[in-house]
């Protein structure tokens, strides 16, 4: 099984990554959005955290694994989408702080998309409970977590406020990409690429961004949606810049 760790819990699977890591919500518990919490000395921090529904289901994983009695301390958003951010209220109220790139802070403060807010058609809803955000950041930005780093780097398109955290764990290098790029398929380099809904998003910035995605070789992409790709991450940036060139142009 190589680094992926599995046991049954009840009637969904749980998932540890590697150390420190792990994987708490997301479409291997029928769940929407992925969530992965990050271990340190005293607390956890959230990359990610779902949305308000699936509360429960990132509580017990936690108390599955035996870190549940380790308080939430920071969740970092990877934008301001329900499925991403649903839960940041409860854990806001819960003591933690709540990060997100200042482009994107307006949805969690006017409690998301609604049709009232991005009128469509079919009556999109993407609200969540609305909160004010602790620590608003830029791309570039270097945020300090308790003893570790996570680099801000920037990527527009999905929403404008739509970011890579890039962070370092047992000497490999790491990308949360949220909903920029996620992985599918047999060996989970088949890209899936982003919602295109969003008020703020953006074609020509989105492809922009995958342009640059593609020239990093993270060892691992971890995306809000499908699967985490542990190897050889760089595959599935290359597969989606290419496939937003056929698709989204």
């Amino acid at each position: 099984m190589g680094r992926y760790s599995f046991f049954i819990n009840e009637d969904y699977i749980t998932m540890m990554m590697m150390k420190n890591l792990y994987w708490i919500n997301g479409m291997q518990y029928g769940t929407l959005g992925n969530a992965y919490a990050i271990r340190h000395d005293t607390c956890l921090t959230l990359i990610d955290c779902g949305v308000a529904e699936d509360l429960d289901t990132l509580l017990s994983n936690l108390q599955y694994w035996g870190i549940g009695h380790l308080p939430v301390r920071h969740v970092l958003l990877t934008h301001g989408h329900r499925d991403h951010a649903g839960n940041a209220k409860a854990l806001q109220d819960a003591g933690a702080k709540i990060y997100v790139h200042r482009l994107d802070a307006w949805q969690l403060e006017s409690g998301g998309l609604t049709c009232e807010t991005v009128p469509t058609p079919d009556g999109l809803d993407f609200s969540l409970p609305a909160i004010k955000p602790d620590i608003l950041f830029f791309a570039g930005d270097i945020l300090q977590i308790e003893k570790e780093q996570f680099r801000v780097i920037g990527a527009p398109g999905h929403t404008e406020g739509s970011v890579v955290f890039s962070w370092e764990n047992e000497g490999r290098l790491l990308f949360f990409t949220g909903d920029t790029c996620s992985c599918s398929g047999d060996t989970g380099d088949e890209a899936i690429l982003c919602w295109k809904a969003d008020p703020g998003y953006s074609a020509d910035r989105y492809i922009e961004t995958l342009e640059k995605l593609r020239h990093y070789k993270p060892d691992a992409v971890l995306g809000g949606h499908g699967v985490p790709l542990l190897k050889n991450g760089e595959r599935v940036l290359r597969s989606a810049a290419y496939k937003a060139l056929q698709e989204y142009r």
